[in-house]
């Protein structure tokens, strides 16, 4: 019914409610609306959109909304564990520790982990702490495991961690036996903030190098970044994980 500019709904004397006591039921079941709405529902506005272990493989791994937690053990017992917003998991190293309330804050003597966490900015944290350093990088693995077949040998000494270094030159030798002479050095800076330096070197010679094609896929030189600091983190390591100790560690992850 309509009065002028104003509209009226219609309303019968034996109708008990003029309006529903929830709007949705104006909505019917099989709406859209309804499954948009259940989906917004479900999702946490501070999760982060990761990929799932369960994916890989997957022709199509969509993310989904979930945190990365850390955990911590001691004798393979739990004793901490922390949420975080990132999937990477070599920045997390630093937040999970922080977050932890040791007894009488005194922080463990020794920290364990795999390859995800050897990065020089977790070292230098157990460095800073005292703590003994037996987190894995991504090269442990390969330093422990060396190839044997002449294809897989000749294909893991284009790695630039394979470059022999000449430090009296600071000079690198690519498997042409062509110098690689220092260009620069940059900051490198971490999600957490940690600021490194990398040195950049570079041939100059490899246009006319018959293996370039398998040392590079630039147009140009070959060019390879470096932290001496990192190497040294990555050596301490690898002696420690190789130690008694270190094995006993490993053992128990």
């Amino acid at each position: 019914m309509n009065n002028g500019n104003v509209t009226f709904k219609a309303y019968m004397m034996e109708q008990p409610r003029l309006l529903p006591p929830d709007l949705g039921e104006l909505i019917p079941e099989d709406h859209l609306v309804r499954v948009v709405n259940r989906l917004l529902e479900a999702i946490d506005p501070d999760a982060s959109c990761m990929r799932m272990k369960e994916d890989r493989g997957a022709e199509k791994p969509w993310p989904h909304p979930a945190y990365n937690v850390q955990i911590g053990t001691e004798g393979q017992f739990v004793v901490g564990y922390s949420l975080h917003q990132r999937a990477g998991d070599p920045g997390c190293f630093i937040p999970h520790m922080e977050q932890q309330h040791w007894p009488q804050g005194r922080k463990p003597k020794r920290a364990s982990g795999d390859a995800a966490y050897g990065s020089e900015e977790n070292y230098t944290y157990l460095e800073a702490y005292a703590m003994q350093n037996y987190l894995k990088n991504n090269t442990f693995y390969q330093e422990t495991h060396p190839p044997r077949k002449p294809e897989r040998v000749q294909k893991v000494s284009f790695r630039s961690e394979n470059f022999p270094y000449d430090p009296h030159q600071d000079t690198f030798i690519c498997p042409a036996h062509r110098s690689m002479t220092y260009r620069e050095t940059r900051p490198y800076r971490t999600e957490n903030g940690y600021i490194s330096e990398r040195r950049y070197y570079e041939c100059s010679e490899c246009a006319t190098c018959p293996l370039k094609p398998q040392n590079t896929r630039a147009k140009g030189n070959r060019r390879i970044q470096v932290s001496f600091r990192l190497r040294e983190y990555r050596r301490q390591a690898r002696e420690n994980l190789l130690s008694e100790q270190g094995i006993a560690l490993r053992k128990q992850r």
